[in-house]
């Protein structure tokens, strides 16, 4: 007997399809860090780049680890995301990820569910689940992505596997935490 998997009206070909989209922009997005790019365009800033990109790699490991105890002590498994968008609007980003458990949670994908509102973010430039406009297609209006602006573009963060309030108490952690350790890096250069 085969039984067609719909989640919240979207087919699992649609949701597959969205996932796989994001991961591949994602990784295409990191296909050859080892050439200088500049957030704005500017050969001078491609120095600043680079180091902005190992400051966040170094405060993802910070963030992440306080997100994944955050969830933890509230029993949540699924999947957190910190990303970056250097720059005033989205034309790339640097992210990382770290599961909580297991990122499959009662037949759902919160890892794909996880970077739909970190897509909608990057378009918004608002928190996930907003309401500043209706979900794209690829998009579900899930409430649990916060961002942050900062003098170099954006900073971002994503829970996805429990309740909305409780992802968005972990996201919040996840933020503050890069915010806070990338501040602190840039004061102590």
């Amino acid at each position: 007997m085969h039984r067609k998997f719909k989640y919240a009206g979207w087919s699992f070909v649609t949701i597959l399809s969205a996932t796989i989209a994001l991961i591949s922009i994602a990784l295409s997005s990191r296909a050859d860090d080892s050439k200088p790019v500049a957030a704005s365009g500017d050969s001078d800033a491609a120095p600043i780049a680079n180091e902005l990109a190992a400051q966040f790699n170094r405060a993802a490991d910070a963030a992440l680890r306080d997100m994944k105890q955050e969830a933890e002590k509230r029993k949540m498994s699924g999947a957190a995301v910190v990303a970056l968008i250097p720059g005033a609007k989205t034309s790339a980003w640097t992210s990382r990820m770290q599961a909580v458990g297991s990122i499959v949670v009662n037949k759902s994908n919160v890892l794909g569910v996880a970077y739909t509102k970190a897509a909608e973010m990057a378009d918004t430039l608002q928190n996930s689940g907003g309401g500043s406009r209706p979900p794209y297609k690829g998009e579900f209006g899930y409430k649990g992505g916060v961002i942050e602006k900062q003098p170099f573009g954006y900073l971002l963060a994503v829970f996805s596997g429990g309740k909305s309030e409780d992802d968005v108490a972990v996201a919040q952690i996840g933020l503050a935490k890069l915010a806070k350790v990338i501040e602190a890096e840039a004061e102590g250069k």
